[in-house]
């Protein structure tokens, strides 16, 4: 046998192994026993979580065809032994950026606003953005509008890295919209918390209100999501879990006013259930049409308004693919946050530590789509 050969025939055992591997992982992702003890995996998994990552608290609720499980884990402060509940506080980070998008939705059921309009219609009319720039409040929703993460004028601002946000200014914001210098093609998407910022100021120009007042009445107040703030009253503050840092050092909640659309609210698990119930049934309160409206794939298909779409071919192959999920992480803070609408399904995970949480909230989804809770 010539070595052009056996060279083929290596070739040809290589590609059956790892398609005879694709779908032995695929078939097992996809093919979860339902062993009807949710609540015991959740519990073992986490309990995991907190030692192997050096987390302080984390909090879990689940929603499971109308059936609501909350439980805490860990501490809500070093040195005490309490754990977190329902009505414990936590900074939510980006997962607030849905509540922006989810407003946005609902002005544009009211025809106060309409997807492809300009980002320019909305500005003040001392703001002239240059005129290569086109984007559309659908490009600031799906994080497609070429807008960096954050612009250079802004980080140059970012000198307390405990509370990097707080020096930013509205100045900072409209003298970069001046210039729009460090685009990237409007259309291709970059995760963007400048733009997502952006839309929510253009939500407070449009409605001559502060954007935490917005998100209050149009989402909490229908919801009865009574505890989503970013003003926390004296009672609030002593639910707040304390932060901590990746290393383990206490840090405080961000202070952020100039770009609030992007992730500046805290929230506890009994509002965030309430949330997750809103978006999987579309008769559960006034507005659940439109934020189910915002799970409708956009442009290339990966994102909804906000949202973020597993439809790729490792969401496919971990079993995940369908699900529709955000993450939120701050200087003391990570979460995430997941519904899956073929099982009525949906998880919020929050925890008081900075250290990202998506990889362990995907792993977890993955068995509240597929085990009961009884």
């Amino acid at each position: 046998m010539n070595a052009l050969k056996i060279t083929g025939i290596i070739i040809l055992v290589g590609i059956t192994a790892l398609v005879s591997l694709y779908c032995f992982i695929r078939y097992r992702a996809n093919n979860i026993a339902d062993t009807r003890d949710l609540k015991e995996r959740i519990d073992k998994r986490v309990e995991k979580e907190l030692n192997d990552q050096k987390r302080k608290g984390i909090i879990v609720g689940v929603v499971k065809n109308g059936t609501v499980f909350i439980k805490g884990y860990g501490t809500v402060k070093e040195g005490l032994q309490e754990k977190p509940d329902s009505m414990t506080l936590f900074e939510l980070a980006s997962i607030g950026k849905l509540f922006t998008t989810s407003a946005l939705q609902i002005g544009i059921s009211r025809r106060e606003f309409g997807l492809n309009d300009p980002i320019a219609t909305y500005l003040p009319p001392e703001i002239a953005l240059p005129n290569t720039f086109r984007a559309t409040l659908l490009n600031l929703a799906t994080h497609t509008a070429g807008l960096p993460s954050l612009p250079k004028n802004m980080i140059e601002k970012m000198k307390d890295e405990k509370n990097p946000y707080k020096d930013i200014s509205m100045n900072d914001l409209y003298d970069y919209l001046k210039r729009c210098d460090e685009n990237t093609p409007v259309g291709q998407y970059e995760y963007s918390n400048f733009g997502m910022g952006l839309l929510g100021h253009i939500l407070e120009l449009k409605y001559g209100q502060t954007y935490e007042h917005i998100i209050q009445k149009e989402i909490g107040a229908t919801i009865g999501m009574d505890n989503t703030v970013i003003t926390r009253s004296e009672e609030q503050e002593k639910k707040l879990a304390q932060g901590y840092d990746e290393t383990g050092q206490p840090n405080p909640v961000w202070q952020d006013t100039v770009l609030a659309g992007a992730g500046s609210f805290l929230s506890n698990a009994a509002d965030m259930t309430k949330f997750i119930k809103a978006n999987l049934d579309v008769r559960y309160c006034a507005i659940s049409p439109q934020l189910i409206a915002c799970h409708e794939p956009q442009l290339s298909g990966e994102t909804g308004l906000g949202w973020h779409l597993a439809t790729g071919f490792f969401d496919d192959l971990l079993g995940i693919k369908g699900i529709i999920w955000h993450n939120g992480g701050a200087g003391g803070y990570s979460s995430y946050i997941a519904l899956d609408k073929q099982s009525k399904s949906g998880i919020i995970i929050m925890s008081n530590s900075a250290t990202d949480i998506t990889d362990f909230g995907m792993k977890l989804m993955l068995l509240v789509k597929n085990i009961s809770l009884h």
